[in-house]
């Protein structure tokens, strides 16, 4: 098929949002549309600058597909996501377009695929590039009442929203003694995590809190706007320091969520989480109501820059 590749600009989120909604719902109705400020993100990139374009089918005006690749230089990782209008056939010459584009700037770097399990498109394609499942994760929703909101009772417990240099240097040391056990982990210095986490389209510094027990600090949790356009909370980060784990504090941080959600006006909330995380959240999601809404896996072919010089 002939195309024409095109880089994706930052103006053009509204475009790529209204192209992933069309891919995603019809591959899975119940699936929870993307707004502007998530599709702007997926173009400037999660980390680091993205390689993301669009990709025209001839004689077509608007964009048949599209390709990101998003590297974290921390890590050495790409992350891939892929997308086409639904008949335009464009699937694995995406993915085959985005491998060939991160070989050329990215050799070094893992490569990882994520995608939706009900897509069986694009997981043939990814399993006919030599892809693999190395992850399922679980989307996962809950419906939000008044009647939810539940106060914190413990009086040895407080959670203050993050508010100043010290604060953030707080929620950094959080966050990497919560998840330096997690799959996936690398550890990331202060002031480069300070500067990504604050430059990220999806973040609400009005929604990120730091949670005190015995007055030290224990844990966070950090909600994003990915799901404003909706009316809807999104849980982007909950941890609690190793020290402090199993005292109750994970529901409680979730909690505090749910309340600052439901403070809001918000319909709903929503989370991801690591099918494989051995630290209980699926157990404490479950708990607190959050039902699975759809899944994904992550793909990976450890040999991927030689496969991908040889399409």
């Amino acid at each position: 098929m002939n195309y024409r590749i095109v880089k994706a600009e930052p103006s053009q989120a509204e475009v790529l949002a209204e192209l992933i909604n069309q891919h995603e719902l019809k591959i899975d109705p119940t699936s929870t549309s993307i707004g502007v400020e998530e599709s702007t993100e997926i173009i400037e990139g999660f980390f680091d600058p993205a390689i993301s374009a669009f990709m025209y089918s001839d004689g077509v005006e608007e964009p048949s597909a599209f390709y990101s690749v998003n590297p974290d230089a921390n890590r050495k990782r790409l992350f891939t996501d892929v997308y086409a209008r639904p008949g335009s056939n464009l699937i694995k010459d995406a993915l085959v377009e985005s491998l060939k584009a991160a070989a050329v700037e990215f050799p070094e770097y893992e490569h990882w695929f994520g995608v939706n399990t009900k897509d069986i498109a694009m997981r043939e394609s990814l399993e006919s590039l030599g892809m693999q499942v190395i992850r399922t994760y679980w989307h996962m929703k809950r419906d939000l009442a008044a009647t939810d909101s539940v106060p914190n009772s413990r009086p040895e417990v407080s959670i203050r929203l993050v508010s100043g240099d010290q604060d953030v240097q707080t929620w950094w040391k959080l966050h990497q003694d919560s998840f330096s056990n997690h799959f996936g982990f690398a550890p990331r210095p202060m002031e480069l995590w300070i500067e990504q986490t604050k430059a990220a389209s999806t973040m609400d510094p009005e929604a990120c809190f730091i949670l005190e027990f015995e007055g030290e600090p224990a844990g966070f949790i950090q909600l994003a706007n990915a799901n404003y356009h909706l009316n809807g909370g999104y849980v982007d980060v909950l941890g609690v320091a190793h020290k402090y784990q199993g005292k109750g504090l994970g529901q409680i941080l979730l909690q505090h969520g749910i309340n600052h959600s439901i403070e809001q006006g918000r319909e709903f909330i929503e989370l991801n989480v690591d099918s494989g995380n051995e630290s209980g959240a699926l157990r404490l999601y479950e708990k607190l109501g959050f039902k699975p809404n759809s899944s994904w896996e992550q793909y990976e072919n450890k040999n991927w820059v030689e496969f991908a010089r040889g399409l």
